[in-house]
């Protein structure tokens, strides 16, 4: 009898975020907004920092609300 494969899910390791501030939330959304702007005009050539950015708000946001 075959045995059952389960799809592997690839979890990146994830970094700690010491102590999460508003302050660090409003600078990362800035960064991103930054990001969004050089994409519309077509500045940006790294458009995987977009993703990377949308994630270090999510987590630092995450980690800001657990502590609470």
């Amino acid at each position: 009898m075959p045995t059952k494969k389960t799809p592997s899910t690839k979890k990146t390791p994830a970094t700690k975020v010491a102590k999460t501030t508003k302050g660090d939330i409003k600078t990362l959304r800035g960064e991103l907004f930054s990001l969004k702007m050089k994409h519309a005009l077509r500045e940006l050539k790294e458009v995987h920092k977009l993703r990377q950015a949308r994630r270090a708000v999510a987590r630092h946001l995450t980690t800001l609300h657990k502590s609470i």
